[in-house]
């Protein structure tokens, strides 16, 4: 799923070697990105798309951990 996620981003869509050399960097953004999104649905009251969001990331093996001011950290599972 995280290939099929990753394609339709268009992070794997050059050569494998242009992606490592600017992949991590798109993926490093769109996890942020994600990460603010779930921010702002928590912010908003919107849980429901908040843990849409983290078991979103979570399918594809980012854990987010999370303390009383937000979200500090992520790793791949």
């Amino acid at each position: 799923k995280l290939i099929g996620n990753a394609r339709s981003l268009g992070l794997l869509s050059g050569s494998p070697g242009a992606w490592l050399q600017s992949g991590p960097s798109q993926f490093v953004t769109y996890i942020e990105e994600r990460i603010a999104a779930r921010a702002l649905a928590r912010k908003e009251r919107r849980f429901a798309d908040a843990d849409r969001i983290r078991n979103e990331l979570a399918e594809q093996k980012i854990l987010l951990e999370d303390k009383p001011d937000g979200t500090t950290e992520w790793r791949t599972a």
